[in-house]
């Protein structure tokens, strides 16, 4: 069973989770704590503004960022987390458009590893 949730956006260039997702988030983890069972991954995208190398970056900070920020409200339950930069876009836009939609989080509830078929590559998913 995998519960797939992309509510989670960022400013551009930055990995903290406005105060919007905050809200999403503390209902999330109150959910998610009931749920010992499972497993979540996270994964961090990023918009086309700046170089791709530095986007595969920002979007892993944003995807430890989410899990960190889980983990402080109590999560006890295995986080794992990659960084898909800006290969995975929600909204297809030309290099170096903003594009608020791909400057995103999601996250995966299941109870084993997720198959995620729109990477641009097989996700190496770190352990938080």
């Amino acid at each position: 069973i995998l519960t797939f949730v992309d509510k989670i956006l960022f400013e551009s260039g930055k990995s903290d989770i406005q105060p919007g997702g905050q809200a999403v988030l503390r209902n999330v983890a109150t959910i998610l704590t009931r749920h010992t069972d499972r497993m979540i991954q996270i994964a961090g995208h990023t918009d086309t503004v700046g170089k791709t190398d530095a986007n595969k970056a920002l979007s892993m900070n944003r995807a430890q960022a989410l899990g960190r920020w889980l983990r402080k409200r109590g999560l006890s339950i295995p986080i794992f987390y990659e960084g898909f930069g800006e290969e995975s876009p929600k909204v297809a836009r030309a290099d170096e458009t903003e594009e608020p939609q791909n400057r995103r989080a999601q996250y995966i509830l299941s109870i084993g590893p997720p198959k995620v078929t729109d990477a641009p590559w097989e996700p190496k998913w770190q352990k938080l």
